[in-house]
């Protein structure tokens, strides 16, 4: 037989024997009273303390026999609600038990002599992707976890925002709820530019003078054409002096025109895209947000 069933039938049977009980003494009252000593053996087994100890009072307004006390004190132990604990082990040593349960008070007592009293704590974070940490152990945002009565802290960190230290109050037998919205990082400096200073403008100037680098490149190689014809004819004319001389400068001159050209696109480029965010965000109709991270920033456009 089964423990649970061997639990049930073993306290119907008590129940059936004591007279005080003859309120309850219906076919109705012992199926009941069957029923719920069973599916709280069963939560109990699974580890699920608080069902069981609901469970367990539900079949004691039937019949309070001393064996679902034992079963509520070791539910509460499990759970850390050493309160409730104490109370039923008060109870079963001022009640007249069989032998079997007496001889057993003295481990019921040292029981709840070591329970840990503990409470639950639920930490809802805003925004949901931040981290958790508390007393050193990571924990999930909005998850339920148990911790030792008392006071702790709570810490939560999260990309682009304050790090931020939370008081936490634990209760015994009881789920202590937060909500904790992190404060964003102040704006950068990068950031307070585009929103508040002349974007527009100092980009519109520093494209223009990337283009201005651009055309530089083409005029200081304007002549490039004349220096070529006359390259051919001092090859014709086997002037090596003449040769060497246009060559250099030819070389010269791709050289600057080269760095002139990359050099302006460069700026165009970049005063072009500072101009088109500074008028994005010259509106309400976008918001920006630049993110500091260990290597630099990371921009989020919202819209």
């Amino acid at each position: 037989m089964k423990p649970t069933r061997l639990l049930s039938v073993t306290l119907a049977v008590l129940f059936l024997a004591l007279p005080s009980m003859a309120q309850a003494q219906t076919a109705e009252d012992l199926a009941r009273f069957e029923e719920l000593v069973s599916e709280a053996q069963h939560h109990f087994e699974e580890g699920r303390y608080p069902r069981a100890i609901e469970v367990f009072k539900q079949a004691e307004r039937i019949f309070a026999h001393p064996s679902l006390s034992q079963r509520i004190l070791q539910a509460s132990v499990a759970m850390g609600r050493c309160a409730l604990a104490e109370e039923r082990l008060e109870s079963l040593q001022g009640a007249t038990l069989p032998d079997a349960m007496t001889a057993r008070l003295g481990e019921w007592a040292e029981l709840v002599d070591g329970c840990e009293s503990r409470g639950q704590v639920v930490v809802e974070c805003i925004p949901a992707t931040a981290s958790l940490e508390v007393d050193g152990e990571p924990r999930e945002c909005g998850e339920p976890f148990e911790m030792p009565t008392g006071s702790t802290q709570g810490r939560l960190r999260a990309e682009g925002y304050e790090r931020t230290t939370v008081a936490i109050a634990v209760q015994e037998g009881e789920t202590t709820e937060i909500t904790v919205a992190l404060d964003p990082l102040p704006p950068s400096a990068a950031e307070r530019f585009v929103r508040e200073g002349p974007a527009q403008p100092v980009g519109l100037v520093i494209a223009g003078t990337g283009v201005g680098l651009m055309v530089a490149g083409v005029w200081v190689d304007r002549d490039s054409a004349d220096r070529q014809i006359r390259l051919e004819r001092a090859l014709r004319d086997d002037d090596e002096e003449l040769v060497q001389e246009l060559e250099a400068e030819s070389r010269t001159r791709r050289r600057q025109s080269v760095g002139f050209f990359i050099s302006g696109a460069t700026l165009a480029g970049a005063g072009v895209g500072l101009f088109l965010l500074g008028r994005q965000f010259a509106t309400p109709a976008g918001d920006l947000a630049l993110h500091p991270r260990h290597d630099g920033f990371t921009v989020e456009l919202r819209f």
